[in-house]
């Protein structure tokens, strides 16, 4: 599960969605706890320490709701204990480890992470980001496509990123698939099943 960014970047939690509301706005129904700090020059914030995030879903509230957080690949415990809107879409925070402009610098790229119990319970057709990711993917023919690798959303729908299995001397090795009805037919813990029709050959 990932957080967001230095500027900080993309979810720890990986981001919630309803699919009954994607066809609506899927963006509102999005959460996210996790966060990866943004590979942009201006990560940190001021001299003080504070960490620029740039947030997906929810936004600030959500992101406050969380205390603390794991640092992907190492022991590192982050302390929440401040966080505000920069107005512009994303947030400032600061954490009680970091205590100047130079330890915040260095969490650049780093993906702080919570727990999954920590998490808000899903309704009927709801799922985070990261229970899709490394399903293997097969048509409704029942033929093996491939395994998820990543969601997107660029603002209509999710989609679903599927690296192709064999990988193809030529051409896209990957190929998007939108997380609708009609291309998705069903998932669970261990598969993702879509449409033939969608599958990019």
């Amino acid at each position: 599960m990932r957080l967001a960014s230095l500027s900080v970047h993309r979810a720890t939690t990986r981001t919630r969605v309803s699919r009954a509301k994607l066809r609506r706005n899927a963006l509102k129904r999005k959460l996210q706890s996790l966060l990866k700090l943004k590979k942009q020059p201006t990560g940190a914030h001021g001299v003080a320490g504070e960490v620029r995030l740039k947030l997906f879903g929810e936004g600030v509230d959500a992101l406050a709701k969380h205390k603390s957080f794991k640092t992907k690949g190492s022991d590192l415990t982050l302390t929440l204990k401040k966080i505000r809107s920069d107005n512009k879409g994303g947030a400032i925070a600061r954490f009680a480890e970091v205590s100047g402009r130079g330890s915040a610098e260095k969490l650049r790229g780093t993906v702080l992470c919570v727990p999954r119990d920590a998490l808000p319970s899903l309704d009927d057709g709801e799922y985070y980001f990261m229970d899709l990711i490394g399903l293997a993917v097969f048509t409704d023919a029942g033929d093996a496509v491939g395994r998820t690798v990543d969601v997107q959303n660029f603002g209509a729908t999710d989609i679903i990123e599927i690296a192709k299995d064999p990988v193809p001397a030529k051409g896209m090795k990957t190929f998007m698939v939108p997380m609708t009805k009609d291309a998705v037919i069903e998932w669970d813990a261990e598969k993702l099943v879509i449409a033939a029709n969608f599958v990019d050959e």
